[in-house]
């Protein structure tokens, strides 16, 4: 299972082979030439100017420094072509099988063995909390070690 720090690292070995939106904020505001934005002082990665200057404060006595894992990149990774590598690590209340990726949690809302998986986040990041967002249409997932079915 890899960290939020490995997959934003190795997302930022290709950043710049497509324009891709800020991984911290998710907003589509990179400059194209990349001397132009700014470097992350969580990880080896550029962001964009406004979340450059949010880690700056974020730096001062007293500031809160956000997480790697609220980063818009761990909510979504396939908008940023990452595959979604999602490793089981239980069933919730309802019985829906719940997976896990750079300390984010996953449902599979409809783990029907002959269905396409519908996977969404778990709202609040919480085991047993609700089906929040889909992932993006299209997006790569890989089961560790496997789909979990019904």
């Amino acid at each position: 299972m890899s960290t939020a720090k490995e997959l934003i690292e190795a997302f930022a070995k290709r950043q710049h082979e497509w324009h891709y939106p800020c991984p911290r904020c998710g907003r589509d505001v990179m400059d194209e030439e990349p001397a132009r934005n700014a470097m992350s002082r969580r990880v080896n990665v550029q962001v964009c100017d406004d979340c450059g200057a949010l880690e700056a404060f974020e730096d001062m006595p007293g500031g809160f420094q956000a997480p790697l894992e609220v980063w818009a990149i761990m909510k979504y990774p396939p908008r940023w072509g990452m595959l979604l590598q999602l490793a089981f690590v239980g069933r919730d209340s309802w019985s829906r099988p719940v997976y896990e990726c750079g300390g984010r949690l996953y449902v599979d809302v409809d783990p029907r063995a002959d269905r396409y998986p519908a996977i969404c986040t778990k709202q609040d990041n919480d085991f047993d909390g609700e089906p929040c967002d889909p992932i993006p249409a299209g997006a790569e997932v890989e089961f560790i070690p496997h789909r979990d079915t019904w």
